[in-house]
């Protein structure tokens, strides 16, 4: 119930999706669960100021992490879900500090708006999360943030971001010092 679909500034949007998956001649079948809650509410009346924030849970359920083909397992980082963490590396690390994937995923993310005029912004955001080994996120893991900012133009294809962001919780080897994301679509 967004005030605009493409680049909205009040409102929610709940995506939930089921996806089964089952092998031809193989006795592999898992279920695959996401659900998303974007949140979009002005701070002003003249919507100068504006805050969004969206949690993301997923779940993959029915097989061993192994037995999930590497493509289908779960991962974050990307502009969409932990930025400043390079893509797809939030997930569990196998012996040589690679990421494997997970069966469960938790990521939550604020971001705050000000617009300059109508079409131009800029973004000062938190975000934090993990992928998980389990089918169910385990809240007495570490939990990775990272923080950033960027400039947004808001066109009628939605807006066009140029974002930075800086990981907190920089694993050795893996992380870099910042991510640079261009991208086009809503905050969340």
């Amino acid at each position: 119930n967004t005030d605009r679909l493409l680049d909205p500034i009040k409102g929610q949007v709940l995506t939930a999706s089921v996806t089964p998956f089952t092998e031809i001649n193989s006795p592999l079948k898992f279920l695959s669960n996401k659900i998303t809650l974007g949140y979009f509410s002005p701070l002003t009346r003249n919507h100068m100021f504006t805050f969004s924030g969206r949690t993301t849970m997923a779940s993959i359920s029915g097989a061993s992490r192994f037995d999930i083909p590497a493509p289908q397992r779960l991962y974050a980082g990307s502009e969409k879900s932990l930025r400043g963490y390079g893509y797809q590396t939030v997930s569990p690390l196998d012996a040589q500090g690679k990421p494997i994937g997970g069966r469960s995923m938790l990521v939550l993310g604020t971001e705050v708006n000000a617009y300059l005029n109508k079409n131009l912004s800029t973004a000062l955001f938190y975000e934090f999360g993990q992928v998980f080994e389990e089918t169910l996120p385990r809240f007495d893991k570490t939990l990775l943030q990272s923080w950033g900012v960027g400039v947004h133009y808001h066109s009628i294809l939605g807006a066009i971001k140029l974002d930075i962001a800086f990981p907190v919780n920089k694993r050795p080897n893996l992380d870099h010092s910042y991510q640079i994301y261009l991208s086009i679509g809503p905050n969340f």
